[in-house]
């Protein structure tokens, strides 16, 4: 039997019991404000069938709900815009720094301080973002001939993008990840939402004018989430699990 962390949390607005898989980190009961936690086991069991079946899925997808231990990756690459980096650790006392340049991170600190340097790592990933995505997405938007009011960067675990009705975007910094050709697909995505808030024929219709032969698109961008480094998914929230649930191993 393989064992996978569960986590609980409630949302006041949760109606009743959602149970999610998510890669590199495990499953996720979001309970109503008045469920008790005793419910968690009886849920767990009732949804066996399917936490297996979506485990095994997500394994031949790539994107394990496993946690697994990541150690500093020696380069980071961002093919989407075009950056690399490489990544140099040095042994130095007191709080964790990231300095970095043109082709070069070094982060410093003291020995067992990894979680420390992986946020750093994460925190550079999120402000490379804001750097480099929202002129990509302006000069994508002109190229279009559309019209957006404001860009959001933002780290969600499965979400590439969003489009509200008032034109506001919003960007997962984890978009650096895919290669030129997806991160560019990723934004006609969303600015097509500016004409159709909606996935209607008129959409994909749009889609296809500016992204012949985005159906493939669609596909890969579908399962991104597989060039993504691993220490990108972990949250917080991972460093304390509610306890283990075993299913059969894959």
């Amino acid at each position: 039997m393989a064992s996978l962390p569960y986590y609980v949390r409630r949302n006041p607005r949760a109606k009743r019991v959602i149970v999610k898989l998510l890669p590199g980190t495990g499953l996720q009961l979001v309970l109503p404000p008045e469920a008790p936690e005793s419910m968690v086991s009886d849920v767990l069991r009732e949804k066996r069938a399917w936490i297996e079946y979506t485990a095994r899925s997500m394994v031949e997808q790539g994107r394990p709900p496993w946690p697994e231990a990541h150690e500093l990756p020696s380069r980071v690459d961002f093919p989407g815009v075009g950056l690399g980096f490489e990544v140099r650790r040095v042994e130095r006392a007191g709080v964790v720094r990231l300095r970095g340049n043109a082709a070069s991170i070094m982060l410093s600190g003291p020995t067992g301080a990894e979680d420390a340097m992986f946020e750093r790592l994460r925190d550079f990933v999120r402000r490379t973002a804001r750097e480099h995505l929202p002129p990509m997405l302006r000069n994508v938007a002109d190229e279009l001939g559309l019209t957006f009011d404001s860009v959001t960067i933002r780290s969600q675990s499965r979400r590439w993008g969003s489009c509200s009705s008032r034109g506001r975007i919003s960007l997962n910094c984890k978009a650096l990840f895919l290669s030129p050709e997806l991160l560019r697909h990723l934004m006609i995505h969303e600015l097509c939402h500016l004409r159709h808030p909606n996935h209607s024929k008129s959409y994909w219709r749009l889609v296809e004018r500016f992204q012949p032969g985005y159906r493939e698109l669609e596909s890969h961008l579908s399962h991104g989430m597989g060039f993504v480094p691993g220490w990108m998914n972990d949250s917080p929230s991972a460093k304390v699990p509610n306890g283990f649930f075993s299913i059969k191993r894959l």
